[in-house]
């Protein structure tokens, strides 16, 4: 129907025109072309065709083309646009203009050479006919443009995004904003519709937070971390004990260690509670209780080793060394046997540098690390020649 409607409008806007044949064939051409152009607006036709289709000859065609060009709706593309196109001798090729892209001044002159008023009440009258329609009366309906704003966005301004939106013809739409009062009340209700809901968002939006620096954050960190959260049931923060840590509270441990061995503060590059560090703390809960994470970490600074990240205590030499010292003194000490350590020397040389392999204990501690997803993919393929020699089990 909307397609209708634009070849309508198009039709009675140059009907004035139509007083003699060859203007009349000239309309119904436009129409005819418009049907089966491709999506440049080309039409390739023969003569034949048309004069079988419509009944018109061959200088009435040729004459209602004239037209058509006349008034900058059809032109004829030059032989450079045709290479390629294969045509045959009595086809002929032209490309419309899009209704949209008309030119009214070429219009206005063709109205004027035969003596009639390019803007016409009667043509007036007909464009208010479209101002009746309901779908073109939410164009100025304050409510529906403020819905279109809030869905369309930085769109709204967008004839193409605004037809689509109402599911209006675009070309009907350009004819229907052609009369200047429609225009203008379309332009006053959209910028009413734009002022009342910015006003609403101005209103409703939350105020936002002040930015916290990344110093903030770690002072923030070492003040609360190693604290109960402030609540209802909990009105006056209590200290943590250890066997209640997490990951900031490990972390907030960190970082005074490192304060207290080096003199100086940590140094984060992003937020504390979201940067590397947070997540290398978690990962060593995952290997220790928190009883055990503090141990740990108070053996890591207690030594020669330079600790610059909590990344150091993950470092699988440092943790089985560790692991080691705490079961030095443990009376599990079953042969490893002399078929697995040569296998280890032939597949990895520089193995037993970083790792002990002295002690069942040491392999299930690195057993251990595959399974807290820690260790490397050297540790998981040794862990899994262990098992299938069955010197450790799969469970």
């Amino acid at each position: 129907m909307r397609y209708i409607m634009a070849d309508l409008a198009f039709f009675l806007d140059y009907a004035p025109l139509l007083s003699a044949k060859k203007q009349r064939a000239a309309m119904v051409l436009y129409i005819y072309y418009d049907k089966f152009s491709d999506g440049k607006g080309f039409v390739t036709l023969t003569y034949d065709e048309l004069r079988q289709c419509l009944g018109f000859s061959t200088r009435i065609i040729s004459e209602a083309d004239a037209i058509l060009q006349e008034m900058g709706l059809l032109r004829i593309p030059s032989s450079e646009e045709l290479k390629g196109i294969g045509v045959n001798s009595r086809t002929k090729v032209r490309q419309i203009i899009s209704l949209e892209f008309m030119d009214d001044k070429a219009r206005d002159q063709a109205f004027l050479r035969v003596g009639l008023q390019p803007k016409s009440n009667l043509r007036l009258k007909f464009r208010q006919l479209h101002m009746t329609m309901p779908e073109y009366q939410r164009l100025i309906n304050v409510s529906s443009l403020e819905r279109a704003y809030t869905e369309l966005g930085p769109h709204f301004q967008v004839l193409s995004k605004i037809a689509k939106y109402f599911e209006l013809d675009y070309k009907t739409m350009r004819l229907v904003l052609e009369d200047k009062e429609f225009k203008t009340r379309f332009h006053e209700m959209a910028q009413l519709a734009k002022d009342n809901i910015d006003s609403k968002k101005s209103v409703t939006q939350k105020k936002k937070r002040p930015r916290i620096t990344a110093r903030e954050q770690y002072e923030q960190l070492m003040a609360e971390a190693h604290m109960t959260r402030k609540s209802k049931r909990n009105p006056v923060p209590r200290l943590l004990s250890i066997e209640e840590w997490k990951s900031p509270a490990v972390l907030r441990y960190f970082c005074v260690k490192y304060e207290q061995k080096y003199h100086i503060g940590y140094t984060f590059t992003s937020s504390p509670f979201r940067g590397r560090e947070m997540g290398e703390c978690k990962r060593l809960l995952g290997i220790f209780s928190p009883v055990e994470v503090k141990k740990y970490l108070d053996w890591l600074f207690d030594g020669k080793r330079n600790v610059n990240s909590p990344a150091v205590a993950l470092y699988p030499n440092i943790l089985n060394e560790y692991r080691r010292l705490q079961v030095g003194q443990s009376k599990i000490n079953p042969e490893i046997g002399s078929e697995f350590i040569e296998w280890v020397h032939n597949a990895f040389p520089d193995f037993t540098k970083d790792h002990s392999l002295k002690r069942a204990v040491d392999l299930q501690w690195l057993q251990k690390l595959v399974q807290q997803k820690v260790g490397d993919k050297v540790i998981e393929q040794v862990v899994n020649k262990a098992c299938e020699m069955g010197i450790l089990s799969n469970e």
